[in-house]
């Protein structure tokens, strides 16, 4: 019974681990961030791997068996292996661009750094020999030690040459990866994202210390304090956690940069169409029209009284298309392009240009729905256009893909606007879709003309 308080102790602090692990696990897991897949991914494995180390330690304490500790010896030092290891492939692939389509893209991504790929494989080829080494060699023995509670616990004790091999991996664990986190910050205009990587450098130096100190050092000198370090460990997890718990942060490494309100309040748009003055709120529409030629001027128009009126404007249209050409005279419209070649949302070759796939109607789903929520302002949409789509991607595709859009856009802080070409779909497909749309647009030979238009939707609370 005199071990019960001990033993306690170590067992509310293992079970705290745990749990931060498992928030954590959870705060990344919940997030869709398709466009970000392979960072996601490391980051989920590196919790899990956390989340092991911890268990490990719990059947350690728990149990109290001599013939368990080289199990535990050999298991905590190839988790913080490998732990090291996912640590330095995620710093890569967000350093050298988060990657979705898996090993394939982080490899031709990778190629575009020069530099990092030895320093890569030196560091990978480093942790894995560590690995190896307590897996072949064995470097330590069994032997019971007091911990700091007071509980008298099995524990594997270090060779000389196991806590230098140890230190070494520590200073490449807390070099390697936060100076790739550093530099990856220094490309990102978003002040968010850029203070997320840089406090992830910060705990990872911080973990790599924690893991030397609590499950090295110490335990070479008979110091028994290993779930305080894990829970300290754990806490560290979870602060990077929360720095990806928004998609946001992620998408602010590639958002483009808001330049301003260069306007004066006007209403040009609404003037055309004959609507009262901020009547567009929460309006989602449909504008058909012979070509994007035609129509270009009065979706400049409408982006134009949208910024205005404080909101920001993202166009989905493909470069050197009309509707870039014309609106790339107003420096506040940001324009997400739609690219075949683009395989991840990635920089285009302006800062406020960003790249996306214009094949993959999932990851363009995402976009949408991190575009929109993005911003807690208002919020401006033109989609060009509803007729690629459809010729792309076939009735049923398309359909599927424009309703979705629809339910992500109907907000009453954000208006919308779907362009269509006339004529080049039969009637039942025009049906259709104009069902998806409750404010309905046409540009004939006498202008712009309202077909239906939903009344009072812009002033609903």
């Amino acid at each position: 019974m005199t071990q019960d308080f001990p033993l306690a102790a170590f067992v509310l602090v293992q079970v705290v681990a745990l749990s931060v692990g498992g928030v954590s696990f959870y705060y990344v897991y919940r997030q869709k961030m398709r466009a970000f897949g392979c960072p996601r991914t490391l980051l989920i494995a590196m919790i899990l791997v956390f989340m092991g180390m911890v268990l490990l330690d719990v059947v350690r304490t728990g149990s109290g068996s001599m013939e368990f500790v080289p199990f535990y010896a050999v298991g905590i030092n190839l988790l913080a292996s490998t732990t090291a290891v996912l640590a330095a492939l995620l710093a890569v692939a967000v350093y050298v661009q988060p990657v979705s389509g898996g090993p394939g893209e982080f490899l031709r991504a990778l190629q575009k750094r020069r530099f990092v790929a030895p320093v890569l494989a030196a560091y990978l080829a480093y942790f894995v020999s560590l690995g190896a080494y307590f897996v072949l060699a064995r470097p330590f023995v069994a032997g019971h030690v007091t911990a700091i509670t007071g509980l008298t616990v099995p524990i594997p004790e270090y060779s000389g040459t196991a806590v230098l091999l140890q230190l070494v991996g520590t200073i490449l664990y807390t070099v390697f990866p936060p100076t790739l986190m550093l530099l990856a910050s220094r490309r990102v205009r978003d002040l968010v994202a850029r203070r997320a990587l840089v406090i992830l450098a910060a705990c990872w130096v911080g973990l790599g210390a924690d893991f030397f100190v609590f499950s090295g050092y110490l335990v070479s000198t008979g110091v028994d304090a290993t779930p305080f370090g894990l829970l300290f460990v754990s806490l560290g997890v979870g602060a990077i956690a929360t720095q990806f718990r928004r998609t946001s942060v992620l998408t602010g490494m590639f958002e483009p940069v808001q330049q301003g309100q260069p306007f004066k309040e006007t209403y040009p748009f609404t003037s055309r169409l004959g609507m009262p003055q901020d009547s567009l709120r929460g309006r989602n529409f449909l504008l058909e029209a012979d070509s994007p030629t035609t129509c270009a001027p009065t979706v400049a128009d409408l982006a134009i009284e949208l910024l205005s009126s404080g909101y920001v404007v993202y166009v989905f249209t493909s470069k050197g298309s009309p509707l870039y050409t014309s609106l790339s005279s107003i420096p506040a419209v940001r324009f997400l392009l739609l690219s075949s070649s683009a395989s991840y949302p990635k920089p285009g070759e302006e800062a406020r240009e960003v790249l996306v796939p214009s094949g993959d109607h999932s990851m363009l789903l995402d976009v949408v729905e991190r575009t929109v929520a993005a911003d807690s302002q208002k919020v401006g949409i033109i989609f060009d256009s509803i007729t690629d789509i459809l010729l792309l991607s076939g009735f049923e595709n398309a359909y599927k893909f424009l309703k979705q859009v629809n339910e992500m856009v109907n907000r009453t802080n954000i208006v919308s606007m779907f362009l269509m070409t006339k004529g080049a779909h039969d009637e039942r497909t025009l049906r259709v879709i104009r069902s998806l749309f409750s404010n309905q647009l046409t540009y004939e030979d006498a202008g712009l003309k309202i077909t239906r238009v939903e009344q009072g939707q812009g002033n609903r609370p």
